[in-house]
C-alpha cells in the first residue's frame, strides 16, 4: 500500500495491490503407508523390544537410513506420539477382525488437536514379529518408495505408538516437521532491526542511485514512527494508511517528532526477507515514485512480526520525509 502526504494537505491512499498476510505453509508430502509385513517371525534369541523400548528403536533405526542418505537424524516427539497413538486406534477400530486397518491415515486436523501445527508429515502402519531394526531393514528391502517417504530431509520430527499382541506388535509411526520450526529462521532474522533497516536503505538508495537520484538518509523520528505503526497494526489488527482512530502518516510522523514538509508512507504484508518487500515496492508503480520521489530527503523502516498458531504474520512500514 502507498500513502502520501504533504504538509497540513491529506491526499487519499493508492492501493497497488500489496499481497495479504504470508502464511508460510505446504501441503503434507504424500501419506504412502507401510503395509503389514509378511516377512515370518524372527527366529533369533534377541530379546523382544517392548512397546516401551519401540519408539527409540524404531527411531535409531530409521536415523541410520538417513545419514547414509545425508538427511539429519529426526527427533522424538511426544505430540507426534499422540499423533501415532490416534492412528493406531482408528485402524484398530476400522478393523473388522482380529487384524487391523491398513488404509487408516492421520489428518492435519488430527496432528493439531495434539498442539502440533504441521508444515509437512508422513505416517505409516506396519506389524510384524520382528524387532524395530528388522522391520525398518524389511521395510527397506520390500516397499523402499514408502521408506523414502520417511527419509525425506524435510522432516526433522518423529513419533511413535505401538500395541503389543501375542505374536506381534502394531505400529504407527508419524514424521513431520512443525510450521514453527520452518517460521523460526525467518522471525530471528527479523527480530534484528538494525540489521533489517540497512538492508532496506541499502536497497532504496540503490534504487535511487540506479536514477541518478540522490541517496535518503536514515531517521531515528521516521523509523520510530514506521516501527511503532507496524506494531500497532498488528496488535489491532488492521491494515491501511487510515488507521481506524483516523491518524494519517503525516500525523505519525509528527508525533514522533519529525516536521515534515511533505510525508509519504508504503506498507506491504506478508513478505518474509526485506529484498522481498523490496522486489514487491519496486513491481508496483505506485509505490516506486515514493521510493524515487526526488524531493524526499529522509526515511525510516518498520517490521513487526508474529507467528500464531503457525501462521507467520509480516507487516513491512517505510516511511519518507522532507523538512
Amino acid at each position: 500500500m502507498i500513502g502520501w502526504m504533504r504538509r497540513r494537505l491529506y491526499s487519499p491512499a493508492l492501493l497497488a495491490g500489496v499481497g495479504a498476510f504470508l502464511l508460510v505453509a505446504m501441503e503434507p508430502t504424500a501419506t504412502l503407508g507401510l503395509q503389514s509385513s509378511t516377512a515370518a517371525p524372527n527366529e533369533s534369541t534377541h530379546t523382544r523390544t517392548t512397546t516401551e523400548q519401540a519408539p527409540q528403536a524404531f527411531l535409531e533405526a530409521i536415523n541410520q537410513l538417513r545419514l547414509e542418505e545425508q538427511s539429519s537424524p529426526l527427533r522424538l516427539s511426544e505430540p507426534l506420539s499422540q499423533a501415532a497413538r490416534i492412528l493406531l486406534d482408528r485402524a484398530l477400530l476400522g478393523s473388522a477382525n482380529t487384524y487391523f486397518d491398513a488404509q487408516a491415515r492421520l489428518t492435519r486436523e488430527d496432528l493439531r488437536s495434539t498442539g502440533y501445527e504441521p508444515n509437512q508429515f508422513a505416517d505409516g502402519l506396519a506389524s510384524s514379529s520382528d524387532d524395530p531394526a528388522d522391520l525398518v531393514a524389511f521395510w527397506r528391502q520390500s516397499d523402499p518408495k514408502s521408506l523414502e517417504t520417511f527419509l525425506d530431509s524435510g522432516l526433522r520430527e518423529f513419533g511413535l505408538a505401538a500395541e503389543a499382541w501375542p505374536n506381534q506388535s502394531i505400529y504407527a509411526l508419524v514424521a513431520a516437521t512443525s510450521q514453527t520450526e520452518i517460521n523460526q529462521p525467518f522471525i530471528e532474522q527479523l527480530s534484528d532491526l538494525e540489521t533489517v533497516r540497512q538492508q532496506l536503505l541499502d536497497r532504496v538508495n540503490e534504487e535511487r542511485k540506479r536514477r541518478r537520484l540522490g541517496p535518503l538518509r536514515p531517521n531515528r523520528a521516521l523509523s520510530s514512527a514506521a516501527q511503532t505503526y507496524a506494531d500497532r497494526m498488528m496488535r489491532e489488527g488492521f491494515y491501511g494508511h487510515v488507521s481506524p482512530r483516523g491518524d494519517t502518516v503525516l500525523d505519525r510522523v509528527q508525533a514522533s517528532g519529525y516536521d515534515p514538509e511533505r510525508a509519504g508512507e508504503n506498507l506491504a504484508s506478508g513478505q518474509p526477507t526485506a529484498e522481498q518487500a523490496m522486489d514487491n515496492w519496486m513491481a508496483s508503480k505506485g509505490h516506486r515514485d515514493i521510493i524515487l520521489e526526488p524531493s524526499f530527503q529522509d526515511v525510516g523502516f518498520g517490521v513487526s512480526v508474529l507467528e500464531s498458531e503457525g501462521e507467520l504474520k509480516i507487516l513491512w512500514v517505510q516511511c519518507f520525509g522532507t523538512q
